[in-house]
């Protein structure tokens, strides 16, 4: 199963650059792919989290913290501690992202499918950093 789902992931190189393109002078940083499950949109004391931010920092706690792994999660480099986690949800606070993509993450597929995202961090000129979120894999949802 994880096999059939990297094959999309290689072929997603491409397309993350396509998809988050971002000012000439801005910088690509890194970007992983997960997916969002019911599990990332519950803090780790079982409360709905209720903005998309903490949900994918979430996500990533699960992952590097709590080993609650979803098939399709993807390792990355920044975010395996607590403080570059903080970090993760300022950048998506900086950044720009989709009504939809948010209200997804947020709400799940309306088909109950899982949510596969792209998460791309930049860096301006300025040394600011930020990152976008955009959907991919999730056709016909």
């Amino acid at each position: 199963m994880k096999l059939v789902i990297k094959l999309p992931v290689i072929a997603l190189s491409l397309a993350v650059s396509l998809l988050f393109s971002a000012a000439k002078a801005d910088e690509s940083i890194g970007y992983y792919c997960t997916v969002i499950s019911a599990n990332d949109r519950l803090s780790s004391s079982g409360k709905r989290l209720t903005n998309f931010e903490q949900i994918i920092r979430q996500d990533r706690a699960n992952f590097h913290q709590l080993n609650k792994r979803d098939d399709g999660d993807e390792e990355d480099d920044m975010f395996k501690t607590p403080e570059a986690r903080a970090n993760l949800e300022l950048y998506l606070s900086r950044g720009t992202t989709d009504p939809d993509t948010i209200r997804r993450i947020l709400n799940g597929n309306p088909n109950g499918n899982q949510l596969f995202v792209a998460v791309s961090v930049w860096k301006k000129s300025n040394g600011t950093q930020y990152a976008k979120v955009g959907l991919y894999g999730n056709a016909n949802d």
